[in-house]
């Protein structure tokens, strides 16, 4: 079994991440966990709401990227990413770090 000397430290969002899930953007279904960012396997535009924000913005990103932001939303609308070749078989597009 695996020790965590950082058991006792608070998970403040400028540490590492302590879970990660695929997500799959959707126009009105809000991410059920803020991330603490979000990582990308794709080329593309991403479009988001960033939590306490009051409108959606558009990002481009590339693979390997890590957009540090509290995404509370990522639309399907605005999105179009592209997996590239040689990615890992099953590869999400986006992976939020949390």
């Amino acid at each position: 079994m695996s020790t965590d000397v950082f058991r006792h430290d608070p998970d403040d969002a400028d540490n590492p991440a302590r879970t990660a899930f695929a997500v799959t953007p959707h126009d009105t279904n809000e991410l059920q966990i803020l991330p603490k960012a979000l990582y990308f396997n794709a080329t593309g535009w991403v479009t988001i709401r960033v939590a306490d924000a009051a409108a959606d913005q558009a990002f481009h990103v590339v693979p390997g990227q890590i957009l540090a932001v509290r995404a509370q939303f990522v639309r399907v609308t605005g999105t179009d990413l592209t997996i590239e070749a040689g990615a890992p078989v099953g590869a999400s597009a986006i992976v939020a770090l949390a």
